[in-house]
């Protein structure tokens, strides 16, 4: 899931039309994956079932959300998956 806040106000984040991620591996041979996210549903998004998660190592998630006004809003996230007990 994707939530999106305004950094400013605290306020929920609204007047977005679309949004996607692309999971990148690092340090692997998989290629990006870039997923379109289901929403809005007022501040936020979502994906069922991204399988490619499930690999353990650093994910570089790179968010890409569409507003209204026809702006675009980017942001580059870092993840650790580890197996568990790992």
């Amino acid at each position: 899931m994707l939530e999106l806040w305004n950094a400013t106000t605290g306020a929920p984040y609204g007047g977005t039309t679309g949004a996607n991620l692309t999971l990148t591996l690092q340090n692997s041979t998989f290629q990006p994956e870039t997923v379109t996210l289901v929403g809005p549903h007022g501040n936020h998004y979502y994906a069922d079932n991204v399988a490619m998660l499930s690999q353990p190592g650093t994910w570089r998630i790179d968010a890409v959300v569409a507003r209204a006004d026809l702006s675009v809003v980017r942001a580059t996230f870092y993840a650790r998956i580890q197996r568990p007990g790992g």
